[in-house]
């Protein structure tokens, strides 16, 4: 799919979107893996 129909500004939009999901993708990361060490260490 190509964004050029809406122009420059159509792909500034997508471009933003995937930042946006990169950054939620590494935040789910990083919450997922100290929630695993708290449970961890809960067990322990």
């Amino acid at each position: 799919m190509r964004g050029s129909s809406h122009g420059p500004g159509g792909n500034l939009v997508v471009e933003l979107l995937k930042l946006h999901l990169l950054t939620i993708l590494n935040s789910t990361k990083r919450m997922r893996k100290e929630s695993m060490k708290m449970i961890l260490e809960k067990g322990l």
